[in-house]
């Protein structure tokens, strides 16, 4: 008979994934455990919406480029992705995003429009950040390198912004 978990540390999958870690790791990986919850869709929408938001409000006059976090192709899926993937999600609400805000915010804008709009803020929005090798592996490989430039030399500033600790979505 299977229970019903009253923490996600307690769920049986959360138990099978700690035993991957010696004794020591495995204290740290239950206290992160212990940071996540659970959340419905429409509550992970709203939380990282209004992240962005606060971010673009707090500069009114000034423009915005929000980058939804892709995997660079592997050498081995070369072109393929999985539809509907978190990468999916979180491109379609910096789309919403950009519909609420109008023409002073771009989704995932070339660097060209960059220029043609002098946007001076740059957002990457990814909706989980774990060990950030995806966050890390984006801006090596798909970043273009005039952006790296222009925030190395302060000429835009940039953001990372994650979405609400979650150990999944709800359905």
């Amino acid at each position: 008979m299977t229970t019903t978990a009253t923490t996600l540390e307690d769920s049986d999958q959360a138990q099978s994934w700690l035993k991957q870690f010696n004794a020591v790791d495995r204290e740290v990986a239950r206290q992160y455990l212990r940071e996540l919850r659970l959340v419905s869709e429409s509550e992970f929408e709203r939380e990282v919406q209004a992240q962005l938001l606060s971010i673009i409000n707090a500069l009114p006059s000034e423009n915005f480029a929000l980058f939804s976090v892709t995997e660079p192709p592997g050498r081995f899926a070369a072109g393929r992705r999985t539809a509907g993937s978190s990468s999916d999600r979180v491109k379609h609400l910096i789309e919403n995003t950009v519909r609420l805000r109008g023409a002073r915010v771009s989704a995932n804008p070339t660097v060209n429009s960059m220029r043609a709009q002098r946007i001076r803020n740059v957002v990457i929005v990814e909706d989980f950040i774990g060990s950030g090798t995806r966050v890390k592996s984006f801006w090596k490989v798909l970043m273009h390198k005039s952006v790296k430039s222009w925030i190395s030399r302060h000429w835009t500033k940039g953001y990372a912004e994650k979405g609400p600790p979650t150990a999944g979505l709800m359905r």
